[in-house]
């Protein structure tokens, strides 16, 4: 997973994440009350910046089983955090189109024109073809 994730990366390198920065204005000797919650934010940045967005996403808590998961939403939502991630999950998570429908559909007649059914009409084999779509 470690090598398709680097492969990814190399070819979605133009969507990795932008860290921007923000500076607030000085409190002037006022007390901060967001202290505490800035050196939280601060540690856990710093714990984070050596990893690549499959480290940070593998290191996530894992989401309950028994809940109501949205898959699409929640790629969808992640792909901000997780772009490349995201990237990896659309192409492994894709459901392949199924061949059957157009398989029973070409196959029709078969079921419909059967030993018991061999004496009807064309018109009425044509309209139980057309209804059975």
């Amino acid at each position: 997973m470690k090598s398709m994730f680097d492969d990814y990366k190399l070819q979605y390198a133009s969507s990795s994440p932008i860290v921007v920065a923000l500076s607030r204005p000085s409190t002037s000797g006022a007390r901060n009350y967001f202290d505490d919650y800035d050196h939280f934010v601060g540690t856990s940045t710093r714990s984070q910046v050596g990893k690549s967005q499959l480290e940070m996403y593998l290191d996530d808590d894992a989401l309950d089983l028994n809940s109501r998961l949205d898959i699409l939403e929640f790629w969808h939502q992640s792909s901000v955090r997780y772009p490349v991630v995201s990237k990896m999950a659309r192409d492994l998570l894709t459901i392949p189109v199924s061949i059957v429908a157009s398989d029973s559909a070409f196959s029709i007649g078969g079921k419909t024109v059967s030993a018991s059914r061999s004496l009807l009409k064309s018109k009425t084999i044509q309209a139980l073809v057309c209804l059975q779509d």
